[in-house]
């Protein structure tokens, strides 16, 4: 029978384990949990936050790719349109869907400036 057990103060609990064997709770071992837990919260948040900033850093990425093909698309299509008279400037507008501006004869009113609508 083995029995573990200290002085610390008058207030000590026991924890039993089978016949005769009690573990005390002192507050050193309360600080030691306490200590554990706030590590495994610690290296929880850490791994979340990092996790997090990976998938962001990705999807940043990925975006900035994304517009780099459509850059270099767009120049190809520029390249193919010439953009040299206005029959092909009123193609390039109806396959991606522009607006014709009409009666409008300036969108510059005072000063030389724009005006919001």
């Amino acid at each position: 029978m083995t029995v573990y057990s200290g002085v610390l103060n008058s207030h000590t609990k026991y924890a039993h384990f089978g016949e005769g064997v009690k573990i005390e709770h002192s507050s050193v071992f309360k600080l030691n949990l306490i200590l554990l837990l706030i590590a495994g919260i610690t290296i929880a948040a850490y791994v979340f936050i990092s996790n997090l900033m990976v998938a962001r850093k990705y999807a940043l990425n990925l975006r900035k790719s994304e517009i780099s093909q459509l850059n270099a698309k767009l120049a190809a299509e520029d390249q193919q349109y010439g953009g040299e008279n206005l029959e092909t400037l009123l193609r390039f507008a109806k396959n991606y869907g522009l607006v014709e501006a009409k009666d409008n004869d300036s969108i510059l009113e005072k000063d030389g400036f724009a005006v919001l609508p």
